[in-house]
């Protein structure tokens, strides 16, 4: 099962292997906090979706909607 998160939720133990789908590495925030077992930079979403999020933090399950669609998109 494929699950969607925001880096800035903290991990859980549910999580299960956990990768971190951005450009940048988020400021503020180690590996160790974050345990994230991969970073694919390459897949990240389209700047326009952080954009939005970056403007309302509430957005975020729209984003996760389109994050999805994106990675069908890109048949990962």
């Amino acid at each position: 099962m494929l699950r969607l998160k925001s880096i800035n939720e903290l991990p859980q133990e549910e999580d299960g292997f956990r990768i971190l789908i951005d450009e940048f590495w988020p400021d503020g925030l180690s590996q160790e906090e974050a345990k994230v077992d991969l970073w694919l930079k390459e897949i990240r979403p389209p700047t326009e979706l952080d954009e939005w999020l970056e403007e309302d933090p509430i957005y975020f399950e729209n984003i996760e909607a389109e994050g999805r669609a994106e990675l069908q998109r890109k048949k990962l």
